[in-house]
This record gives C-alpha cells, structure tokens and sequence, in this order.
C-alpha cells in the first residue's frame, strides 16, 4: 500500500535534508543526494546508492547541506513521466495533451514544475524500466533511473510542486506495454 508523501516535502520548500527524509520516512522513497545546483550525483553509484535509512540520508546532508534532493525511480519510489521543454517549438507538452486526451497518463498523484519549465509526473511505482518517445520530448523514469525533486534547483531554476494528491490516489502507467501505442499515437496526431 502506498503510503502518504509527507506534506513537508510536497507542500512548501523545507532544506534539502528535511525534504528527503520526509520522502525516505513517509513515502517510503529511496533517496540520494545530487550535488548542490546540479543533477549530477554526489555519491560514487548515484541511484544504486539510494536509501531510506535516516542515519545515511543525515551523514550526506551533514557534509553539504546545499545538496540536491534525488529520488530513486521504480518502486518503491515513484514512476515519473518527465516533460521536457526546450522552447515553444520543442517540447513535449502538446504530446503529453494529445495522451491525456487518450487517457493514456491519468492517475498521477504530483506534478512538479521543473527549472526548464517542464514538468515531471509522478505515479505508483512499477518495476518497468526507464524508455522515452524518442523525438516528442517525453521520457519515462523508472526502475534503474531517478529524478531530482523538490526542493531542488539547478542555476536555470527550482523543482516546485506544482500539484500534490494522496499518493494512494494514484495509479501506475502501463509504458511498456503501452511504449509502442503511445508512439503511435503522438505519431497520429
């Protein structure tokens, strides 16, 4: 059962140290630091080293508090859809309308606004791997991936929850199954 992320690392912008010590404790989220204004890892294995233990997520903190928060995607962290944007004419926004639409990625329970002005969406997490619509501007992270999260920033900007529900509300996205039809579909629009 998916348990709540607190609303101390989803609702307001606490230091990064309390921020992955609210998603390790209640969330159950495996959490890694990056190095600080960047999404480069700080740690020798990056997700492989990700954690839930309060001793370790402390010890790297206490070094650099300025470091980034990076989340372990796949369960038991969270599946994100990641939006990319790279200007008006190329992003994956009209993509990720054109799937909705589809009801192809209802189900999230948090979208968070990137420092590109993109977006990540967060679901249950699976044991799929990470893939991508190649040319659409829209990537898929789980199992073997990660993302930076909130209260992040990188010099473009912050990682701001834009949008937080319960996570038990949320369900998971099919893309493996499904990388082929969602291709096709932002093929067919």
């Amino acid at each position: 059962a998916a348990r709540p992320v607190g609303r101390h690392a989803m609702t307001r912008q606490p230091p990064p140290q309390d921020a992955a010590l609210a998603y390790a404790r209640d969330a159950g989220w495996p959490v890694f630091p990056c190095k600080p204004r960047s999404k480069e890892p700080a740690t020798p294995h990056g997700f492989q080293d990700a954690t839930t233990s309060e001793r370790q997520i402390r010890s790297w903190w206490s070094r650099d508090p300025q470091r980034n928060v990076a989340i372990a995607t796949g369960a038991p962290g969270p599946d994100v859809v990641d939006v990319d944007n790279h200007g008006p004419e190329d992003n994956g926004f009209g993509t990720l309308n054109h799937l909705k639409r589809a009801g192809l990625v209802d189900g999230y329970h948090a979208v968070i606004s990137t420092p590109s002005d993109g977006f990540h969406l967060y679901y249950r997490g699976t044991e799929q791997g990470n893939g991508s619509i190649r040319g659409y501007r829209l990537d898929f992270r789980s199992k073997g991936g990660y993302v930076v999260a909130p209260p992040s920033s990188t010099p473009a900007g912050r990682y701001v929850v834009a949008k937080h529900t319960s996570p038990g509300d949320a369900t998971t996205v099919s893309w493996r199954s499904e990388e082929r039809r969602v291709g096709k579909e932002c093929r067919s629009r």
